[in-house]
């Protein structure tokens, strides 16, 4: 067992690296995700000097402190371009009642999440705002308008 490896096993060895170099040059040179080979550029997305994001909060029933829900680890919902997609499709195309049923459902994942020692949640609300690329300060992008679109109470959903 401690000899060096066999040809066999050498040779598979090979195959997966070379696999991986050739999957990442293709993902690269076609700016296309073929995960696990995709090339993810931290600020890809941000092409000009202004980017529109869409944020969905939820609002403590006890201070009023609002609480960045999706994307979130409370509540399970990853970041990523897909999101972005589906929550700006749904803002664009969507009504009103399906983008309060989204705020109701992103709700319920929070307080399913919830530990014992997190706030409960009176309100949620879904933001337009308005970034601004700042390349030479860090985080290099800053807020600098806010719209609420919509907020749902919890007491009344219910």
């Amino acid at each position: 067992m401690n000899g060096p490896p066999s040809p066999r096993r050498r040779l598979a060895i090979n195959l997966c690296v070379a696999g991986f170099v050739l999957g990442s040059a293709v993902s690269l040179i076609t700016q296309r995700e073929l995960w696990p080979f995709s090339p993810y550029a931290m600020f890809a997305a941000m092409q000009g000097p202004e980017q529109l994001m869409l944020d969905v909060v939820g609002v403590s029933a006890a201070s009023s402190e609002e609480i960045v829900l999706a994307p979130s680890p409370r509540t399970k919902i990853i970041a990523g371009t897909r999101y972005r997609e589906m929550l700006n499709r749904l803002v664009e195309i969507g009504s009103e009642r399906e983008i309060r049923m989204y705020l109701a459902d992103v709700a319920l994942l929070y307080e399913h999440a919830r530990p014992a020692d997190a706030p409960r949640l009176r309100a949620v609300r879904l933001y337009k705002s308005r970034w601004q690329v700042m390349p030479d300060e860090w985080p290099p992008a800053r807020r600098v308008e806010q719209v609420l679109l919509t907020e749902i109470d919890l007491n009344r959903e219910q």
